[in-house]
């Protein structure tokens, strides 16, 4: 409860055409969805999960370096999964490429970052990492060979910001969220 009044307060005036709305139910409708961002970012990935459910459209089952739907689950179930990974419920630890080839095979919705980010400031800089890409492609090729014509379609995501806030009305939140 209290990420969904974090996420409405924060991003209840952040547009999202309904052009694509439409369009990325009809993607759904034709083939599997795994949404592609350019590099790794927790505001950008709480905002597109804030707005696609507020739009019913399909979450990310998984994603590299995120940990999906925690944000969205109700208190007692984040507490549940904690407990049962603390005694080790979970038999199996699946690597984040497998996660991703179990989703896509499981005809679930993913998200994958093309941009590997380092935590510490001193590493080294952004990295491309294609080899998520090359596990969609793995999984399409396994589809066609099987017979299911079923697409997997990438769908874009970039959050862009604009810097003007002269327009927006001036309140409470202005100096935290700028």
């Amino acid at each position: 409860l209290f990420w969904r009044i974090f996420m409405w307060l924060a991003f209840r005036k952040v547009g999202f055409d309904e052009r694509h709305t439409r369009t990325i139910r009809e993607l759904e409708r034709d083939g599997d969805l795994v949404y592609v961002m350019n590099h790794h970012s927790v505001l950008d990935y709480l905002y597109f999960n804030f707005a696609l459910r507020r739009r019913g459209l399909p979450l990310a089952f998984v994603a590299n370096t995120i940990a999906t739907m925690l944000f969205f689950r109700p208190l007692w179930a984040v507490v549940l999964h904690g407990l049962r990974r603390l005694v080790r419920y979970y038999r199996y630890h699946f690597e984040p490429h497998e996660r991703l080839a179990y989703a896509l095979a499981k005809r679930r919705a993913a998200l994958v970052f093309l941009k590997k980010r380092q935590i510490w400031p001193w590493a080294t800089p952004e990295s491309t990492d294609d080899s998520f890409l090359a596990t969609v492609l793995e999984a399409a090729l396994e589809r066609l060979q099987r017979g299911d014509t079923r697409p997997i379609t990438m769908v874009p995501q970039l959050l862009v910001w604009i810097h003007d806030p002269g327009r927006a009305r001036k309140s409470f939140w202005t100096p935290v969220f700028g």
